[in-house]
């Protein structure tokens, strides 16, 4: 009986102490984070176009899947139109399955591939990460250009403040629009939004607490399991009109006063949240969010699908927009995603003996350069997401190199097959990193839809 009342008060006292530490240490480290900035109106413009200098536009639509894009322009030809002086590039592909892996190419190049990133390991993940992020708004920034950021991924591998990252670059205008209008949206259509944040904090913490209490040996039997993950159609919905309110705002939230060149990225992840939306309008109501559930094999009722088509009748707005105010011709835009979408109702691809489906590692990959005109054509020539910084910057920065590798970001030559990192994604958390764990390489050449195409590396 002494002995196991000593044994209590150790564990009593040994508890306390780290209870007592994980306070201070949540405390600490929610003061550093910023509060969400939400608006019930716009107060200002965010985003500073010029009627006579060089606007560029970069977006990185989260998980756009190329499938859907070309089913939304097989069955809806009057797109084609629409998309005026856009090239779609269909054979691109992406370099993993995940935003980490997937978008620091994307914003700064070949550098930042999976494979050369972990070839160098002087610098931790984080510090290329954010370099990634940085590449073509400081090279702008060097070239006098305005420069404006908004919702970039995983900025400073969300340590906080991750603000941090720019301490170097105070004029690079950082804006954050996740949610931030989502009440705005919703005063225009007559809705309110959801507690589903504050709903899924309180489950979460029942639910983290069964986890600590499982040994370590037996957790993976409980998580990850479909009755662990919290995520619902109403939790979606939210999510997708956070990002897509942003979209749909996009002329409220624009101007034509910059009396210098315009460089802007906006990072929106509406298709990373699909939704069933309801042609022709496809905008989002809570009412019929729950067709997205239903047995068919329609388009029209599919959640991925209907929302990719949400998100292009936004952008057209937006197009359109530029137009009235003869900003259109002299702005180049460029749609790319980090990565793509496995949706079987638009399955393009035969992914037969791969551990991934080939829709989710390829990429969207669209572009309208300056003064380009007409119905959008196609073009069918090998790329990667990684082009985009140099198609970026292409005649407007001369020999545009990297300003933290000082590396040209001309396109790398492609015919010897480029690497592609199939492993899962890492905790942020692990910022010490210099290496993403990688599970198998596998390679692709040429063109994507051709199956000899694809192969797995051998390890040398």
């Amino acid at each position: 009986k002494n002995y196991l009342q000593s044994i209590c008060y150790i564990l009593i006292f040994s508890l306390s102490i780290i209870s007592l530490k994980n306070l201070i240490t949540i405390n600490s480290e929610f003061k550093k984070i910023t509060p969400p900035n939400t608006a019930s109106t716009i107060d200002e413009k965010i985003y500073n176009l010029s009627k006579t200098g060089k606007n560029v536009i970069l977006i990185m639509q989260d998980a756009l899947s190329t499938a859907n894009v070309q089913k939304a322009f097989e069955l809806y030809p009057n797109l084609k139109e629409s998309f005026d002086g856009f090239t779609y590039y269909p054979n691109t592909t992406s370099f993993g399955r995940y935003t980490m892996i997937g978008a620091p190419c994307l914003f700064g190049g070949y550098d930042y591939t999976p494979y050369e990133i972990n070839q160098r390991t002087d610098k931790t993940l984080q510090q290329k990460h954010n370099e990634a992020l940085l590449t073509l708004p400081v090279l702008f920034l060097n070239n006098g250009f305005d420069v404006t950021v908004s919702n970039l991924p995983y900025e400073n591998y969300l340590e906080y403040p991750v603000t941090d990252m720019y301490k170097e670059y105070p004029s690079i205008k950082r804006e954050e629009t996740y949610s931030r209008y989502t009440n705005v949206w919703n005063n225009i259509y007559g809705l309110t939004k959801d507690p589903v944040l504050s709903n899924t904090i309180k489950r979460n913490f029942i639910w983290f607490s069964i986890f600590k209490v499982v040994p370590p040996i037996a957790r993976q039997f409980v998580y990850h399991s479909e009755y662990w993950v919290s995520s619902d159609p109403i939790s979606n919905y939210e999510y997708f009109v956070d990002n897509y309110s942003t979209l749909d705002l996009l002329p409220e939230l624009t101007n034509f006063n910059n009396k210098q060149d315009s460089f802007i990225i906006i990072d929106n992840e509406a298709t990373h949240y699909p939704i069933f939306l309801q042609g022709p309008e496809y905008i989002p109501n809570k009412a019929t969010i729950s067709h997205s559930l239903e047995k068919t094999n329609k388009l029209e009722y599919d959640a991925s699908f209907t929302s990719t088509c949400g998100v292009f009748t936004k952008f057209l707005d937006f197009f359109n927009y530029l137009k009235q105010n003869n900003c259109y011709d002299n702005t180049r835009i460029i749609i790319v995603s980090d990565h793509g979408f496995d949706n079987q109702k638009t399955k393009i691809f035969n992914s037969a003996g791969f551990p991934f489906k080939k829709e989710r590692i390829t990429a969207t990959l669209m572009v309208k350069d300056f003064n380009s005109k007409g119905i959008l054509k196609f073009n069918d020539d090998f790329m990667t997401n990684a082009d985009t910084p140099y198609i970026t910057t292409k005649d407007i920065i001369k020999d545009a190199k990297n300003p933290f590798t000082n590396n040209s970001l001309k396109e790398c030559n492609k015919q010897n097959r480029v690497k592609i990192a199939f492993t899962h994604g890492e905790s942020t958390r692990n910022r010490n990193n210099t290496q993403f764990k990688i599970e198998n390489w596998y390679t692709v050449k040429d063109n994507i839809f051709i199956d000899s195409n694809w192969t797995q590396e051998v390890p040398q």
